[in-house]
């Protein structure tokens, strides 16, 4: 019961967050892909969501709850400042498989060309240059890297290569507390289906103990590898993750709006 239980949740997780189907299927194959010691697709995802309360946070928790020590956050300096220090190398040093950059400060731009490179470096070794010394930090590098922005991807620059990398898969979800939640039913509740009519508009009930359940279950875990384990098999099966159209065009966007902006 509890099982079942978990997995509806883990599965309405994602039903809510990333409401195009399409789009859903393919984060859901390249976390699979990102538990694999594999590293032959050579992109990086960013996950973007222009309302708050759009549930990135909360799934990038449960991966990292379910995931640690192969999945964990990184310093957003690893990608916006000059020069890095060597203590927020350490993840990548200890060869974690998802990293995700949760937080982009505001007016703080991506090195596009250090994205590049990272994203080239899959399963390789990788030498990046470090504050205060002369010499390369070296170590090997299989982190599949994942940004997550409240705006647009905010890269210094875009050329051909980064556009092959990227993946952008759109958050367009809003969760709301209970107070905002009981008046938007109270206000459809001449409807026969009130909760359907607002989920179909993308606003869904905030549950702030979502991410305790996961965290606190020991059943969690078997849960988790027994949802994603199919998506790893099939990852290390293939080539490429068939990119949906809706993604490629938001991709498109995204860059053509970096030249803009460059």
């Amino acid at each position: 019961k509890e099982y079942r239980h978990l997995w509806s949740k883990l599965d309405g997780l994602f039903k809510s967050t990333l409401r195009k189907h399409y789009e859903r299927e393919y984060v859901k194959n390249s976390i699979g892909y990102g538990q694999t010691g594999y590293t032959h697709f050579k992109i990086f995802l960013a996950l973007i969501g222009h309302l708050a309360n759009n549930g990135k946070s909360t799934m990038l928790q449960v991966l990292k709850s379910q995931l640690y020590p192969f999945c964990d956050s990184l310093d957003a300096e690893l990608f916006t400042a000059e020069q890095i220090h060597p203590s927020k190398l350490e993840p990548l040093r200890r060869g974690i498989r998802i990293g995700f950059v949760e937080e982009i400060a505001d007016k703080k731009k991506l090195n596009a060309q250090r994205v590049k490179e990272y994203v080239g470096l899959l399963n390789e070794i990788a030498k990046i240059r470090v504050l205060y010394s002369q010499d390369e930090a070296e170590f090997n590098f299989m982190c599949k890297l994942y940004f997550a922005t409240n705006f647009d991807v905010p890269f210094d620059r875009s050329d051909n290569g980064l556009a092959d990398r990227l993946r952008a898969a759109l958050f367009t979800t809003r969760f709301v507390k209970a107070n905002e939640w009981k008046g938007r039913l109270k206000r459809k509740s001449h409807l026969d289906n009130p909760e359907k009519y607002w989920n179909d508009r993308g606003f869904y009930p905030e549950d702030s103990r979502f991410g305790e359940i996961f965290k606190k279950s020991e059943l969690m875990a078997s849960v988790f590898q027994d949802y994603f384990y199919p998506r790893s098999v099939q990852a290390v099966q293939i080539k490429d993750l068939p990119e949906p159209e809706s993604m490629r065009k938001l991709r498109t966007q995204i860059c053509e709006k970096i030249d803009q902006m460059a």
